[in-house]
């Protein structure tokens, strides 16, 4: 057994020995899902909030995310801070002395009070054993069947966060680009966004010199000028999390150009040439790729039945200039999961691989970059992309 399975074992006693104190302090907020803010009669749906931490704050009847929120409790008395943002960083409203069991008619939602200690003892007891009993499995599982290696990644510090909650194309962090193409609509805030009020367009019409800037047909935003924190030089490791939508996109047919569609590089490389990964579509697919390590990962097979519906994506790098570096590479479909799913883990890559040598850092590109496509291949003239809560962050691997 590794030193990290005997940790993560420890770790999983210590959760169940905590059970009871867990149940005692969980925070209940419930609202009336009688569409009458004002009204505090009829079904009601609760969701739980662990005390003094930042939470989604999700709206219990009609699962929509409002931002998020810190609550906390002492005896019949509740407390709860609103933010307009998930990570509780803006537009705080702070709420005082709310008494358990007493509905708020300016939003038809109220605190349940406490229940009794033998109350909570009488659900706790069978809810023990059945968490008991299946910390048993998972134990033995990582125990004797799963491998977990030795390698167990944390972040340290958020180097960059671009939600587009500003309205503003640069959404007020000093140097982002947002464009180099002039067109008045090659960039533009489009509304609603991932999780909140807004997002990045970007729009790219072939053959019309409006969307063609730096040698191709393109308009992408960019983090050079960010520093430190929009770049990444040998020895970093960096993870990187984007959301992306294809707006209305038409699909690909034999005969167009099958170069695709290039719409997130984590990983460019300053001194020209190629990214060292980027996100691209191909024909009516998602990939992955390499360039200079001359690898390909199929992300999904086929995106159109998911028109117009958001992606989240996550891709851990150690970049090292040696084979001895990492990628892991996630994803998630949010209309139909919750977590991130495991797509691939590359060990011992060259990841930091320039085509120049001279190359001293890295930094990211979001946006549509469609390289080698024009009107007299047939391909689609104009295609539209849009992007939102784009980080950044250092993490030790």
């Amino acid at each position: 057994m590794s030193k990290y399975q005997f940790v993560f074992v420890f770790i999983l006693i210590v959760l169940v020995s905590n059970t009871f104190a867990a149940n005692e302090t969980l925070v209940e907020y419930c609202t009336y899902c009688n569409n009458a803010t004002t009204e505090c009669s009829g079904e009601t749906k609760c969701n739980s909030y662990v005390p003094g931490q930042c939470t989604e704050y999700q709206n219990p009847c009609n699962g929509k995310i409002l931002g998020g929120t810190v609550m906390s409790q002492e005896g019949s008395r509740y407390y709860a801070l609103f933010y307009e943002d998930v990570n509780c960083s803006t537009g705080a409203l702070i709420r005082l002395n709310y008494t358990c069991n007493a509905c708020y008619v300016d939003d038809g939602a109220y605190f349940p009070c406490p229940p009794s200690e033998a109350q909570i003892l009488l659900v706790s007891l069978p809810v023990l054993l059945l968490i008991l009993f299946n910390i048993f499995i998972i134990a033995f599982c990582i125990l004797f069947v799963i491998d977990l290696g030795d390698s167990t990644i944390t972040v340290k510090k958020t180097l960059l966060y671009v939600n587009y909650e500003s309205g503003r194309l640069d959404d007020r962090i000093p140097n982002l680009e947002s464009t180099n193409s002039n067109a008045s609509d090659a960039a533009y805030i489009v509304s609603p966004g991932r999780n909140g009020m807004y997002a990045i367009g970007h729009k790219v019409t072939l053959g019309d010199p409006g969307y063609y800037s730096d040698g191709s047909y393109r308009s992408e935003s960019a983090t050079h000028r960010i520093r430190p924190g929009g770049r990444f030089v040998r020895g970093d490791n960096r993870r990187y999390e984007v959301s992306l939508l294809l707006k209305d996109w038409q699909e690909w047919k034999p005969g167009m150009s099958s170069s695709g569609d290039i719409i997130f590089q984590g990983g460019k490389l300053a001194g020209g040439g190629n990214p060292a990964y980027f996100i691209a579509t191909k024909r009516n697919s998602l990939i992955f790729r390499m360039p200079n390590n001359n690898e390909t990962l199929l992300l999904l097979d086929d995106f159109r039945p998911y028109s117009n519906q958001w992606f989240d994506f996550r891709i851990d790098v150690a970049w090292r200039d040696s084979p001895t570096g990492l990628y892991i590479i996630y994803m998630r479909i949010p209309s139909i999961e919750k977590d991130y799913k495991l797509i691939k883990e590359y060990k011992n890559y060259h990841t930091y691989l320039p085509d120049n040598p001279k190359s001293v850092m890295g930094y990211s590109k979001w946006g549509l970059y469609r390289p080698g496509q024009s009107l007299e291949n047939g391909d689609i003239p104009t295609r539209i992309i849009y992007h939102d809560d784009i980080c950044i962050f250092d993490i030790d691997i």
